[in-house]
């Protein structure tokens, strides 16, 4: 860096110089920090800061990834001068992206684009990731045009990928896919069909992560696989009559997540899933003892979660081998009434309306409880004796969050107090979350007081 030839009113020249030398920290760090900052930036942006020093002046040439993101371009965007700049980058690294290995071999590659674009430049790009060696890619091409970037066959064929995300995509080709590294497949609104995914899933003999969001086109998706461990199928387009006729053949499967727009389940069956550990439904229809079944076929089930799943009713959940819980806003309007076995729970949430009807059974075990009560018709004497069922059930966790409509719902009559035992006896940290906060207020101090008489730490929001 130049030294400054001036001298101020305030210090000599030779002041002048140190403070300059001192001002300049960039080139003082280590490659691998220098490496570290630029890896945060799109690979445009990671140039213009090779200006910076000259210690940084070809410092991204030795960068692991390429990202070319003009969502980022602030200002009037000049997509000759993008193209441009992407090409040139590509050229200068090709040798880098051919590369098994070596200090500047490329890994990874992302494209995202949000303007519009001729097909055929983003093909041009492609056309050497597709003779590359990366291990990571992800493209996202978004189109505001009716029709959708085709992916190229190429692609499909990159046998060193380990990591592929595809999104906003047509994938219409995969006769010739093989894909034999590959772990991790994720496609976020792409258009295909239930053969082309099936085709696709079954030339990736590695693959263990599979996620399916927002996809088009698909109407009886089917995922048979022997490696898969985790798989997420999201909110995914299905025919007219609003039946979920996914099918699982997952015989390793781990992780199961699914959600969609109220969508029945009737077809599902995860009876070939018995290695299941973790199962979530969102936002799905189906009844009591659809799930009731579900759960039984299940040995290994550790982890569930259930959330506005709006069939459900009276449905029974029992279970020794379950650790972790979340029953939060089902049934219609939120009124269903679980029946919970499950003793050796250690972390328990739930979201509902407090019913005489529902029975919990949860063991000593319990480390954890998030519960949001709703509001009901009034705080009367049935509200508060549900209340006080309900808490004698948790077994007294030792950390507790609240979630009520009111500060009102929390505070127990005196006669009340009188003639019932707090059934928090245990419970040391506790955090209310009141529409109504009002720490001043008497009457609310002096009821968490006898409700959670050993409490030691707690927070109003």
């Amino acid at each position: 860096m130049a030294r400054k030839q001036v001298k101020l009113n305030n210090g000599t020249k030779k002041d002048c110089e140190l403070n300059a030398m001192e001002a300049d920290r960039f080139s003082e760090l280590p490659d691998y920090i220098i490496h570290k900052i630029l890896s945060f930036l799109p690979t445009i942006d990671a140039v213009w800061m090779s200006l910076l020093s000259k210690r940084w002046r070809r410092m991204w040439y030795s960068l692991p990834a390429l990202n070319f993101d003009d969502s980022a371009i602030v200002g009037d965007f000049n997509a000759k001068r993008f193209s441009k700049v992407v090409g040139n980058c590509l050229k200068l690294r090709k040798a880098d992206m051919l590369a098994v290995d070596g200090d500047n071999a490329i890994s990874k590659f992302r494209l995202a684009t949000a303007k519009t674009w001729r097909w055929s430049s983003i093909n041009s790009w492609l056309s050497l990731v597709s003779k590359s060696k990366v291990k990571e890619l992800d493209l996202c091409v978004s189109s505001r045009s009716k029709t959708s970037f085709c992916l190229p066959p190429s692609i499909l064929r990159i046998e060193s990928l380990t990591f592929l995300r595809l999104a906003d995509v047509e994938v219409e080709d995969v006769d010739s896919a093989s894909l034999p590294s590959l772990t991790s497949l994720s496609l976020e609104k792409v258009k295909l069909s239930d053969q082309v995914l099936c085709d696709l899933v079954s030339r990736c003999c590695s693959l263990e992560r599979l996620v399916v969001k927002l996809c088009h086109g698909l109407s009886n998706p089917k995922v048979s696989s022997s490696s898969i461990k985790f798989l997420e199928i999201a909110h995914t387009e299905f025919t007219s009559s609003k039946m979920f006729q996914v099918e699982v053949g997952a015989v390793n499967l781990e992780s199961f997540k699914c959600s969609g727009p109220y969508v029945g389940l009737d077809n599902l069956n995860l009876s070939l899933c018995a290695t299941l550990r973790s199962l979530c439904f969102s936002c799905l229809s189906f009844d009591d003892q659809w799930l009731e079944e579900q759960i039984l076929r299940l040995p290994l089930l550790e982890c569930l979660t259930l959330r506005h799943c709006v069939k459900l009713e009276r449905v029974r959940i029992c279970s020794q081998r379950l650790k972790y819980l979340t029953f939060e806003g089902n049934g219609l309007f939120f009124a269903a009434e679980p029946t919970i076995d499950c003793p050796n729970l250690v972390y328990f949430s739930y979201e509902g309306y407090l019913s005489s009807n529902s029975t919990m059974t949860l063991g000593k075990n319990l480390l954890e409880a998030k519960i949001k009560c709703l509001n009901p018709v009034a705080y009367d004497t049935e509200w508060y004796m549900n209340l006080i069922e309900f808490f004698s059930n948790l077994n007294c966790p030792n950390n507790m969050s609240l979630d009520v409509c009111s500060e009102e719902a929390l505070i127990f009559p005196y006669t009340f107090r009188k003639h019932v035992r707090s059934p928090l006896l245990t419970v040391k940290h506790m955090k209310v979350r009141t529409g109504t906060p009002s720490l001043g207020n008497p009457d609310l101090r002096d009821a968490i007081n006898w409700l959670v008489p050993s409490l030691k730490t707690l927070s109003i929001e």
